[in-house]
């Protein structure tokens, strides 16, 4: 219970902080915000009765501070035009952003913990899943990933990552990359939950998907997957210590910085030499400039409530954004979230993108009431689809798509991509219907 109090003393810090930060940027400043941050997650690891440390909040907690903290207190001391930073943007909204960011985490942190207390999950292989099913879901995913390559999907991600191809340049094959994404990731959630001899085999398939998509230079699905794999193995085989996650977290992280340093880079922003050790957190602390920027025009700005996120929503309806957009007669950049900063810092039509940040755009949509409820409402629903993915299927995939996004999530859209939620449990609702057919025929 305590852990709770201790997050409600850390909003009512954040709003101070927020509140009261100094204009510009002071290095004090900042450190102390991120020192609160590190107090507070050290309190809930060791106030916690936690026996499962494999879970969303672990690597959303390490990947948000790299991602909001990052600069200021890294970079920015030693070497403030890093990377994006060499860019134009408004460095007097550092301290504004930074506050914003640990008041956001503490109102997340107060809807993970929630008001009573639960025990947790026991996640055994009681409810096997059945190879019948397994095979349609691998069937799936093998399917999509052959169109997707037949279609020229591999040479398109392969171009965008050596600098030839723009990367919102979409064809055919980006629907069957998102028809072989939900096979692989239902693949991943579930293949612990098969016999020993079926799990090795399919564990071979996804790790082939994993090595051709990191063969093109492209790191977020892979990711996303092995964290859904490491989740579900920590679930049902073998409960992982914090020690070993912490070392295969900084053994995974060493080894895709080296595939960041050899590969060929999209625009040439900044470069590339080595400044920190920290470098290997590299593609989460560069996107602290999206903060900067989203902050700096919610300040000047009316909210955009959910017309930010129009083509979001939609998403789910092929084509329907891109018709949605035409017939509004505005810049898709305005309508869609995760664009903004790049429209403002690049312009119109750039070939390659910045990112964006989830504070930042929730600051910029709904202003500072509406970001705080919002970040304790996405805390609220990881904790119930936490609680809820013992025994529900349906809660059980949501839990295992959100803890594949935990790291991309701080430097993601608000929403969490809404075709592939529909589409995971459209696919997941289609083929239990399927097997209940099918028993109800054989019976």
């Amino acid at each position: 219970m305590i852990e709770r109090w201790i997050n409600i003393v850390c909003v009512v810090l954040g709003l101070i902080a927020y509140y009261l930060a100094p204009e510009g940027y002071d290095y004090t400043f900042c450190m102390g915000l991120a020192v609160l941050y590190i107090v507070q997650n050290a309190c809930w690891l060791a106030l916690g009765k936690h026996t499962n440390w494999v879970r969303f909040e672990l690597f959303f907690m390490i990947s948000f501070f790299f991602v909001n903290f990052g600069y200021p207190v890294i970079y920015a001391p030693i070497y403030a035009h890093w990377s994006f930073f060499i860019m134009d943007f408004n460095r007097q909204v550092i301290n504004q952003a930074t506050a914003m960011a640990y008041l956001a985490y503490s109102c997340y942190m107060v809807g993970i913990t929630g008001w009573r207390e639960k025990e947790e999950p026991r996640f055994t292989k009681q409810a096997m899943v059945e190879i019948e099913t397994f095979r349609i879901l691998c069937g799936v995913a093998i399917v999509g990933f052959g169109l997707f390559i037949a279609t020229g999907g591999y040479t398109a991600l392969k171009d965008v990552y050596s600098g030839g191809k723009d990367l919102r340049d979409v064809g055919i094959y980006s629907y069957f990359n998102n028809i072989f994404s939900i096979g692989a990731l239902l693949m991943a959630a579930m293949v612990f939950r098969l016999d020993e001899w079926h799990r090795r085999s399919y564990l071979g398939v996804l790790g082939v998907f994993i090595a051709v998509l990191l063969s093109t230079g492209s790191r977020q699905f892979s990711i996303s997957l092995v964290i859904v794999l490491l989740v579900s193995y920590s679930w049902y085989i073998y409960r992982l210590k914090g020690w070993q996650v912490a070392c295969i977290m900084l053994a995974g992280a060493m080894a895709l910085f080296v595939i960041v340093q050899t590969r060929a880079g999209v625009g040439g922003v900044g470069d590339k030499q080595i400044v920190s050790v920290f470098d290997v957190f590299e593609d989460l602390s560069i996107n602290a400039i999206n903060l900067y920027v989203l902050v700096d025009w919610g300040n000047s700005h009316d909210c955009t409530w959910l017309h930010g996120l129009l083509l979001d929503l939609v998403s789910p309806i092929p084509k329907l954004g891109t018709w949605l957009a035409d017939y509004m007669g505005e810049a898709k950049e305005l309508l869609h979230g995760g664009d903004l900063p790049s429209y403002i810092l690049l312009g119109r039509g750039a070939h390659w993108g910045t990112g964006t940040n989830m504070v930042g755009e929730a600051y910029r949509g709904f202003g500072i009431a509406g970001m705080c409820l919002i970040m304790w409402g996405i805390g609220a629903l990881i904790r119930v689809a936490y609680y809820r993915a013992e025994e529900n299927i349906y809660w059980n995939v949501f839990y295992m798509l959100m803890v594949g996004h935990a790291v991309i999530y701080p430097r993601a859209p608000l929403l969490y991509d809404p075709r592939t939620i529909v589409w995971t449990m459209v696919l997941l609702w289609l083929v239990q219907r399927i097997r209940r057919k099918e028993a109800t025929t054989c019976a």
